[in-house]
């Protein structure tokens, strides 16, 4: 077996080598096949997609129904109108100043509602925390509310004294979060040591 194998085997290797720019050129149309099928299956998941969505707007329509998201879609498209500008103005006129709490929890579509109807005489002021985001589930999109905050003109305020917590608890944290540079995974959320309200004391609940 040995000697049978000691007579082949080299001009084999010798052969792979020969043709190994070949079998890497074979690799490649290989990978770019299988990049090429999973792309058609994508665009044809997204074209399933716009079929069933576009049959699902229609039955409402039909039904004269509005869900919540179809307030910001109506909004969306009216905005984007000829006469959405006017229309913007008009929003502007009526609510001077905007107040959005629980930011973090904002999707991207209505924060392009926020940016359209914003001008540099409008008042728009943004209130979240990025530890808080829990709604992703809910299209909440804690990248929209990073994008925000570095785009805001008229500055980023951080409170940093806690007016809820024991002083305990607000040690606690800080110790905790403290021995990370990223403790939650996102390089640009970061956690910022707070304060104890003043004369905050430690209350225990017994029952």
């Amino acid at each position: 077996m040995y000697r049978y194998a000691s007579s082949w085997l080299p001009s084999f290797i010798s052969w792979i080598v020969q043709h190994i720019s070949t079998w890497e050129k074979l690799f490649e149309k290989i990978d770019e096949l299988i990049e090429l099928e999973r792309t058609l299956r994508q665009s044809q998941e997204l074209t399933w997609f716009r079929s069933i969505y576009d049959r699902y707007i229609d039955l409402l329509e039909q039904a004269a129904v509005v869900t919540s998201n179809d307030l910001q879609r109506l909004l969306d498209n009216a905005l984007q109108s000829e006469q959405g500008e006017e229309l913007a103005a008009q929003i502007r006129r009526l609510h001077p100043i905007a107040m959005i709490d629980e930011f973090q929890d904002t999707d991207p579509v209505q924060y392009e509602l926020f940016s359209l109807l914003n001008d540099a005489g409008h008042n728009l002021i943004m209130i979240g925390d990025p530890k808080q985001a829990i709604y992703a589930f809910r299209g909440a999109d804690i990248f929209t509310y990073l994008a925000a905050a570095e785009e805001a003109t008229g500055g980023v305020w951080t409170l940093s004294t806690s007016y809820r917590s024991s002083p305990s608890v607000v040690r606690s944290l800080n110790t905790l979060f403290g021995q990370a540079s990223s403790p939650f995974s996102v390089s640009k959320i970061l956690y910022e040591p707070v304060e104890c309200r003043p004369g905050g004391e430690d209350v225990l609940c017994r029952q």
